[in-house]
């Protein structure tokens, strides 16, 4: 009984001294950690979840790929997914801002309005806010009596006749209806205006008759002599006189202040009164050319026996 109590005493002062000498003992050193990488490049996943290390010889399944149909794919927009392209569809859709409705934009770049033009269009009439560049035209309202004379469907041209002459211009053609001739005027590139189509005028009475610078034709279909008190003349003025049916009289041309009737070639008197003078037979006829606003040229001799005053 006493040897066994002296054992437990033994063992148990031991104990006590070997927890002395671990509390004195010094700590060991704190472990370190080794790690190896994995001898694979890469790694695959066979089934959702699990990724394994790629090896040449492991069996994954067949890979089985279908190519698109599509060659091209579009995105409608930043973000969207990729879509095969349609040949109508134009790689998708997009805002224009800043554009005005109804107006005709100003383009300052190939994809860029950089601002808004003079030109609106609501569908049936373009209208401009700025001048246009077309060539001048003069219009005004025609008379009821001007627009009856074409109905619907003539072909042709109409006007109101005016005193008002033109004006004429360099590099303008222009024409107009004259009240004093009836015919129409026509200048061009600044020359004096001109009937271009000669008239026929029949005179019963009325002698003498004050002419105008019109192309024509001028008849005395009076009983006795008449007289034509000519206008100033302008190049390349055209203008006959004769005896119509039957008729017999002297035929006068009498120039105005200033004016040479030539005639065979020789001169008659400035501003004569008298002028050029035919012999009064049936069938008398002569023409006249205008040289110049001074001078009048007879063609050839005419018909019967003139006299140049």
């Amino acid at each position: 009984m006493k040897r066994n109590g002296l054992i437990t005493g033994l063992v148990l002062g031991l104990g006590g001294l070997a927890g002395l000498l671990d509390l004195l003992a010094p700590s060991p050193a704190a472990a370190q950690i080794n790690y190896t990488p994995p001898a694979y490049a890469a790694y695959i996943s066979p089934s959702a979840g699990v990724w394994s290390p790629w090896t040449a010889a492991a069996a994954y399944g067949a890979i089985t790929y279908t190519p698109p149909s599509a060659a091209l794919y579009c995105q409608a927009s930043a973000g969207a997914a990729w879509t095969p392209c349609s040949g109508s569809g134009g790689g998708g859709s997009g805002t224009v801002s800043g554009q005005a409705n109804g107006v005709i934009p100003l383009a300052t770049g190939t994809t860029i309005i950089g601002a808004q033009s003079a030109l609106s269009d609501n569908g049936t009439t373009v209208t401009s806010t700025e001048a246009v560049n077309t060539p001048t035209v003069q219009t005004g309202t025609p008379s009821t009596a001007a627009k009856a004379a074409l109905p619907n469907g003539a072909h042709g041209f109409s006007g109101d006749e005016t005193a008002v002459q033109l004006v004429p211009a360099a590099g303008v053609d222009a024409c107009q209806y004259d009240n004093i001739t009836h015919t129409m005027l026509c200048s061009q590139n600044n020359s004096t205006p001109l009937n271009p189509l000669a008239i026929n005028q029949v005179e019963a009475s009325g002698s003498p008759l004050t002419m105008t610078a019109a192309n024509g034709f001028y008849w005395n279909n009076t009983s006795g002599t008449y007289s034509f008190d000519l206008a100033t003349p302008i190049a390349g003025l055209q203008q006959c006189f004769g005896q119509y049916h039957g008729r017999s009289g002297a035929l006068s041309l009498i120039p105005p202040t200033g004016v040479t009737i030539y005639y065979e070639g020789a001169a008659g008197t400035s501003g004569s009164a008298t002028g050029l003078v035919s012999n009064g037979v049936i069938g008398d006829f002569i023409c006249l050319v205008g040289v110049d606003t001074t001078t009048y040229q007879a063609i050839g001799a005419g018909y019967g026996t003139w006299t140049n005053h």
